[in-house]
């Protein structure tokens, strides 16, 4: 295992704000409402120079997806991006122009797709 994965790991499992994000989704569930989640990658290139593993990084997926199955929440997790620098525009998590077309997209799918086919 690299160096920061256990770091890594231990932060994002011990994340207050999982809670948080949690009581959203029932929120959500309780109230019928037809939600989409959107999360923008983690950046890849950035965490694997600070000794983070692409597998290490998984563990923030793999609770995304947890959740969002366990309230019935369609999640778009553009994963495939992380290590892509002309999604972010800097060396943190800002979408770049391109991401925000991706995001876009997204929205207007969700959008325009008849609500029983969302769930």
């Amino acid at each position: 295992m690299p160096a920061r994965d256990a770091d890594f790991l231990r932060i994002l499992n011990e994340a207050d704000e999982w809670e948080d994000f949690e009581l959203l989704l029932r929120t959500l569930k309780e109230m019928h409402a037809d939600a989409l989640l959107l999360s923008m990658p983690l950046h890849g290139t950035e965490l694997e120079m600070t000794g983070v593993s692409a597998e290490a990084r998984k563990a923030y997926g793999a609770e995304l997806n947890r959740l969002a199955e366990k309230y019935g929440v369609q999640l778009v997790y553009f994963s495939q991006y992380e290590n892509d620098p002309t999604f972010f525009t800097d060396n943190s998590d800002h979408p770049s122009e391109r991401a925000w077309m991706l995001f876009n997209k997204v929205l207007d799918d969700f959008y325009h797709q008849p609500q029983k086919s969302r769930k």
